[in-house]
């Protein structure tokens, strides 16, 4: 079971999929990060204290560069997933470019780029329910998922289960990126970030704010008070 912070950052619909610098916090970023957000929606969710973030818009709001920019500057083991393995080219030279060179890539057995002693971003994809259980065993400590409504939310809470981290003090997080669903296969996320997406919910939730949920063994979401809100699942406080 897991108590989660999860929360939902909207885009303003933009041209530019690039980040751009804005004043002191962009100069000071630039000194001591490889990859720097956009002022507002973008470095909002880059700074979210939320261990689950949903970041969604219209197309060109920079949603993937937000996963990249994670995984260089904040994590050791990222993974990085697309439906389709041929949606990972443009996610890939995007890295490589953050990066500076191929230098650390590799293709071998799948797609990877080390982009520092001890940190590695790797790249896989599931077209087809199931294929992501050849992650399982493989923990990360940023799972970003690219357009995660194309995914089955089957594929996601799998996916979901194997963050984590040995290293002390190592923050770990999962980050959905999307665009509105186009198909019915999309709209669980509706029901996962209902306080902000479902207009009847009792408690709706702003923009950005914090709310937590525990996720029992029979993958329902519950929503909780907060951090020190406990529920009794199966006779044990969670």
């Amino acid at each position: 079971m897991d108590d989660v912070k999860r929360t939902l950052d909207t885009i303003e619909t933009r041209s530019e999929s690039r980040p751009m610098l804005h004043g002191e916090l962009g100069r000071h970023r630039l000194a001591k990060e490889k990859w720097v957000p956009s002022e507002g929606p973008q470095s909002q969710a880059y700074d979210s204290e939320a261990d689950m973030l949903l970041y969604g818009g219209e197309p060109g709001g920079g949603k993937s560069q937000l996963i990249l920019g994670l995984a260089f500057n904040k994590h050791r083991r990222s993974l990085i997933m697309r439906r389709h393995y041929g949606e990972l080219e443009r996610l890939i030279e995007d890295a490589v470019a953050i990066h500076g060179s191929r230098h650390g890539f590799s293709r071998d057995p799948h797609p990877r780029l080390r982009i520092a002693p001890g940190s590695t971003v790797y790249f896989r994809a599931a077209q087809h329910v199931g294929d992501e259980h050849g992650t399982m065993g493989q923990g990360r400590d940023l799972l970003g998922i690219d357009e995660a409504t194309h995914f089955a939310e089957s594929q996601v809470r799998f996916l979901m289960g194997w963050v984590r981290s040995e290293i002390p003090g190592q923050r770990c997080r999962t980050v959905l990126a999307t665009n509105p669903p186009l198909t019915a296969e999309g709209l669980w996320v509706n029901a996962m970030f209902a306080p902000w997406l479902d207009p009847n919910f009792p408690r709706p939730a702003r923009p950005r704010e914090l709310r937590w949920v525990i996720t029992d063994e029979e993958g329902k979401d519950l929503w909780v008070d907060g951090a020190d809100d406990t529920r009794v699942i199966r006779g044990k406080p969670v």
